[in-house]
């Protein structure tokens, strides 16, 4: 990996968000593995760095996540694009298990934690396999395989494939997101 993505970013905002678009585009280019891993790696740091908090570019952004499930991308651009998706979801906005440093924290999280993160991501991943007038028939579930990789990939993501007490709880839940009394407010 060349050591391009080895600098201070902040002395290079001017530049990186000038050439944001660009960039962008580089993550889709069909001659170069490559070029799509190093840009999609640098989108990632910009926007650990905040240089994408202002970036309002919706067809830009739909390419960027679309890449998560892209057969014909990396699992390199892949993983990264789901890192990208996993940034605009909220409950993965706790502080608690969002970044390498943090993977001890994640071996901590609650069951609910954890349903509410696995719902997050179904939900994101049927939106999107869903968008539009699609048969049943014809949604392409198998792209769903890409996500499980990725995460798989993750070290501080990483158990969200293997606990299984909170992926049928996530299956079976209506709306993981309210807890019991909740529920049982509703239910009055």
């Amino acid at each position: 990996r060349p050591a391009s993505l080895q600098f201070e970013l902040q002395s290079m905002q001017n530049v990186c968000t000038k050439f944001l678009p660009r960039i962008a585009e580089c993550t889709d280019d069909s001659q170069s593995v490559e070029v799509q891993e190093v840009a999609m790696e640098l989108i990632v740091k910009l926007t650990n760095e905040g240089f994408m908090d202002e970036w309002d570019d919706d067809e830009g952004w739909d390419q960027l996540n679309l890449k998560a499930l892209d057969g014909n991308s990396s699992p390199s651009v892949r993983k990264n694009a789901l890192y990208l998706i996993l940034d605009q979801i909220d409950c993965f906005d706790d502080g608690a298990g969002n970044d390498a440093r943090s993977v001890a924290s994640v071996a901590t999280l609650s069951e609910r934690q954890q349903i509410i993160r696995i719902d997050a991501i179904a939900r994101w991943i049927a939106h999107l396999l869903t968008d539009g007038p699609i048969e049943v028939d014809k949604i392409k579930i198998e792209l769903t395989d890409h996500i499980v990789h990725s995460l798989r990939d993750m070290p501080e993501h990483k158990n969200l494939t293997t606990s299984w007490t909170a992926m049928l709880k996530a299956i079976r839940s209506e709306n993981p997101q309210q807890d019991r009394q909740e529920k049982e407010e509703v239910a009055k």
